[in-house]
């Protein structure tokens, strides 16, 4: 039994000594352990270093490359537009180019007619020309036709100036004088053995002006033949003192010295004479507003219209002074005639307002002249309000008459044969009584619409 004491305590001390160097082993295996743990979390953290500096640089070419790829991507999408934009401009040049070719071919087409054309043109010239000459040759033969023709005619005009061309030789004045105006004086005359009338113009009226109007005045009178204007018998332009001289039939009194005179008067009874009188003028402007070339008179008055006696209450009635006149698409005149009388029209030009002159600034005109010879007053401006209410007193039928001749537009005024219409109308209803007054504002009654 001691001796398994023995060999066990002999045993247990190895076995401890084996442990001992175990565990001496050991540590020196932790240590190495440790050491090389120490190192390896050196490396390790050497390692992370590494790793982070890799990480940071990848980082950043991963950055960079982001960039580049964004702007790659930016570049292509660029590229895309300007490859789309070069693809539909390419689109348009091939549709340009067909255009353009199918335009090349239609000009040579036309290229080729109009050579074609060209040559049938020159043909048809060269046909042309042929004729040409030869109507040439047949015009030069009726120029020279119409040449004498013209030859003939100025000479036929030659005569016909001639025929009113008067030499003062033949011309007597008297001192007796008929009237005095802004262009001259009327003189009582005697030519060829016949008393006439001698308008002598004044001393003072010289100028190219003047001898335009003065020949303007005689061309329109030696044209002119009616009953009721005053007939130009020649005139005189020779005269040593060189002032010319218009010769015409001489006339008893004018209008405005009849009534001056009290040989016209606004009493009922000389109410048919002057609207015979009145009737004569409408009838002379008629003849001259119905000419083919209209001529307008623009002066009426009561001094331009002329009366010869024919006996007790019977009078021939004349329009006179043409010095104004002028044909209706020619009339441009300021203020031609009388202020008085003037249409607004006329007036406006003053004021260089353009309104047109047409024959309704006449028919104004005698409106003024109506209502002047009804009240046997000179219708000054500021009474001519009173004048007419006087003739509204006492024919209201003329007064409309004279209200609608002196309206203030022309197209609204009667023309001279709607006048002479309505006082022929009036006349008639007089001569057979028809002529009511009503007592509230008296007016005409005309029957006879």
């Amino acid at each position: 039994m001691h001796a398994d004491i023995t060999w066990y305590s002999t045993n247990f001390d190895h076995i401890t000594q084996c442990c001992e160097e175990l565990f001496d082993n050991l540590e020196e295996r932790r240590s190495s352990f440790r050491q090389r743990a120490s190192r390896l979390q050196e490396v390790h953290r050497l390692n992370i270093e590494k790793i982070k500096e890799i990480n940071e640089d990848l980082t950043s070419r991963f950055a960079s490359l982001q960039m580049a790829h964004d702007n790659l991507a930016k570049s292509h999408d660029n590229l895309k537009k300007e490859h789309q934009e070069l693809q539909k401009s390419n689109e348009t040049l091939t549709i340009s180019h067909e255009e353009l070719q199918m335009s090349h071919d239609n000009l040579e087409i036309a290229h080729q007619q109009e050579v074609t054309r060209h040559q049938k043109s020159q043909e048809e010239n060269e046909n042309r020309l042929q004729q040409v000459n030869q109507s040439l040759v047949q015009t030069q033969t009726e120029l020279a036709t119409k040449q004498n023709e013209v030859i003939k005619l100025q000479n036929t005009l030659q005569k016909l100036e001639n025929n009113w061309k008067v030499s003062h030789t033949e011309l007597s004045l008297s001192k007796n004088q008929l009237g005095k105006g802004g262009w001259g004086v009327v003189w009582i005359g005697e030519f060829r053995g016949q008393k006439v009338a001698v308008k002598q113009m004044h001393n003072i009226i010289k100028s190219d002006e003047f001898i335009k109007l003065l020949h303007r005045e005689i061309n329109t009178m030696s044209q002119l033949r009616h009953p009721n204007l005053l007939q130009f018998i020649g005139a005189v332009l020779d005269d040593p003192s060189d002032n010319p001289m218009i010769i015409t039939e001489v006339m008893d009194t004018s209008l405005r010295n009849a009534y001056k005179s009290k040989e016209l008067t606004p009493d009922p009874g000389c109410r048919p004479v002057i609207l015979s009188i009145m009737r004569d003028v409408a009838v002379g402007l008629n003849y001259l507003h119905c000419l083919p070339d209209p001529i307008i008179h623009r002066d009426v008055s009561s001094a331009n219209v002329l009366l010869e006696s024919k006996g007790d209450k019977k009078w021939k009635t004349k329009i006179s002074d043409f010095g104004s006149a002028s044909l209706a698409h020619a009339a441009v005149t300021e203020a031609p005639g009388a202020l008085v009388y003037s249409a607004p029209e006329s007036i406006a030009t003053l004021y260089r307002k353009k309104r047109k002159q047409t024959p309704k600034m006449d028919s104004y005109s005698y409106g003024v002249l109506l209502c002047e010879i009804l009240t046997c007053s000179f219708p000054e401006v500021e009474k001519f309000e009173t004048l007419s209410l006087q003739v509204r007193a006492s024919s209201p039928r003329l007064h409309q008459l004279i209200v609608l001749c002196i309206n203030e537009e022309p197209d609204k005024r009667p023309t001279m044969s709607e006048i002479i219409v309505k006082l022929d109308r009036f006349i008639a209803n007089e001569e057979h009584g028809l002529v009511v007054v009503a007592p509230e504002y008296m007016y005409v009654k005309e029957l006879i619409v």
